[in-house]
């Protein structure tokens, strides 16, 4: 039974076609979604500094886009309960914790070419890391542009 389904969103690739296969399995499994908004934590200068108030800056600005686009991307699922969650950090580490953490029953993940989950799924990575936590994975392929 999925009462969980954690939608990561790192790369910002679900076209409206998969977002709709999405909202379809969340609503005939009557479950809270939870997206997810994953970005790498803002960068240091080559030789290791970069003032606190950049760092500071920058996180603010991707917390704002994310938002905006997590909104965005909530709108599609009309009134099923979605929650936002907005992390910085590695993408698979994150997704993985997250998963973990919110105690998802199933993980909808992008298998496009852009993804790190493409490299990983490549490399096998993806599906041993998923192995070890227990958590189903639904992948999915966005449609070409």
């Amino acid at each position: 039974m999925v009462r969980r389904l954690l939608v990561p969103l790192a790369d910002r690739v679900a076209d409206e076609a998969t977002l709709q296969t999405i909202v379809g399995v969340a609503r005939n499994a009557g479950c809270t979604v939870r997206l997810l908004y994953v970005r790498p934590l803002p960068g240091v200068d080559a030789d290791g500094t970069k003032a606190a108030s950049q760092t500071d800056e920058e996180r603010r600005r991707l917390e704002a886009e994310g938002s905006r686009y997590l909104d965005a991307v909530a709108a599609s699922f009309g009134d099923l309960p979605v929650e936002r969650a907005i992390r910085l950090g590695d993408l698979d580490a994150t997704i993985l914790d997250e998963a973990a953490a919110w105690r998802a029953d199933l993980v909808a993940l992008s298998a496009g070419d852009r993804t790190w989950l493409s490299r990983a799924v490549r490399t096998g990575s993806a599906a041993k890391a998923f192995r070890k936590t227990g958590i189903p994975a639904l992948l999915y392929t966005p449609s070409p542009s």
